[in-house]
């Protein structure tokens, strides 16, 4: 589970293509960052939250049952569509150290508009 390095200049960097992506809001969501002493590595997901009333392009970042926070706005708008490529969810590694969180995400992502979803076919005849 090495996927996060931490570099005592630069802060937290990943290998095998992923890069870190901060987690916010986690203090509407129980605030478990604050509360950690050390550096856990944990399995999470990313889900797409298209109806997000506050923000159509919401990320949320999910462990087990429980809603961490969010990508940041920026970073939501340009990771929401490869998410919602996969089927609106994706497995992810998210790095949770005192008063800060990190989800790994694929660095093409974040520099790569996602392709366009193929359109719906709806058969090969028309009726007439």
């Amino acid at each position: 589970m090495e996927h996060f390095v931490k570099h005592p200049e630069f802060g937290y960097h990943t290998i095998d293509g992923i890069t870190p992506v901060n987690i916010v809001g986690n203090e509407y969501h129980g605030n478990t960052f604050a509360r950690l002493k050390t550096e856990r590595v944990h399995v999470g997901q990313l889900v797409s939250e298209p109806g997000n009333k506050h923000d159509p392009n919401a990320v949320a970042v999910i462990r087990g049952n429980r809603k961490l926070g969010y990508l940041s706005r920026g970073r939501a708008a340009q990771i929401q569509p490869w998410v919602n490529l996969q089927g609106g969810t994706y497995p992810v590694y998210l790095l949770a150290t005192p008063g800060h969180g990190y989800v790994g995400v694929p660095t093409v992502w974040c520099k790569t508009p996602a392709p366009a979803p193929e359109p719906q076919r709806r058969g090969l005849f028309r009726r007439r």
